[in-house]
């Protein structure tokens, strides 16, 4: 048997997250430029950092497919190696960018914003957590989905009373991006 290894081809969802990890990153450098009451807002601009370094390490990891039919050891290899670097990197990046990054903050600057953002943080994580232990299931996919969709409805909802732009453009984005794959709109870009 051979595997070919190849990059992926990338969706619309993905630039989509490009997009708003830039808008992420802007709002971040702007809210650390001003000398507001907002604590620690450098948070958001290493969170958006790190999800444009992810999106353009995401092309470099090589998906593969088999020529012939696999073998028994080489199908669980490859196995494997799909959930680790499709599944699990990614699960787990995101979960520090909107998960331990709106707690942090959460915490930090409850007093003068309220739990919201908290509250995004931890239903971000319990949803990512459970994406990644759970079998797809519809009930459960259905699930997760709420769940995700109110931790950014929560963030969304944080940014409209802190007032900033970029984090209200954010957070209408990745609520984009939440609701185009659930409605069936990925489509597939091809870059060559």
């Amino acid at each position: 048997m051979t595997i070919v290894y190849h990059f992926a081809n990338p969706d619309m969802i993905t630039f989509i997250h490009l997009t708003a990890f830039i808008i992420l990153t802007v709002a971040g450098y702007q809210l650390k430029k001003r000398n507001q009451v907002f604590e620690i807002p450098f948070l958001f601009f290493i969170s958006g950092i790190i999800g444009m370094i992810w999106f353009i390490v995401s092309f470099l990891i090589p998906a593969y497919m088999f020529t012939t039919p696999p073998t028994d050891a080489e199908l669980q290899f490859t196995n494997l190696y799909s959930f680790f670097w499709h599944n699990l990197v990614p699960s787990l990046i995101l979960i520090v960018i909107f998960g331990i990054t709106n707690i942090i903050l959460g915490l930090k600057n409850r007093e003068n914003y309220g739990i919201w953002i908290l509250v995004s943080g931890i239903f971000y994580i319990t949803f990512m957590f459970l994406d990644i232990l759970l079998n797809s299931n519809l009930i459960f996919e259905i699930i997760i989905f709420i769940g995700m969709l109110m931790s950014s409805l929560f963030f969304l909802y944080f940014s409209i009373r802190f007032k900033n732009s970029y984090l209200i453009i954010f957070s209408v984005i990745f609520l984009f991006s939440l609701i185009l794959p659930a409605i069936g709109l990925n489509l597939y870009i091809p870059i060559y």
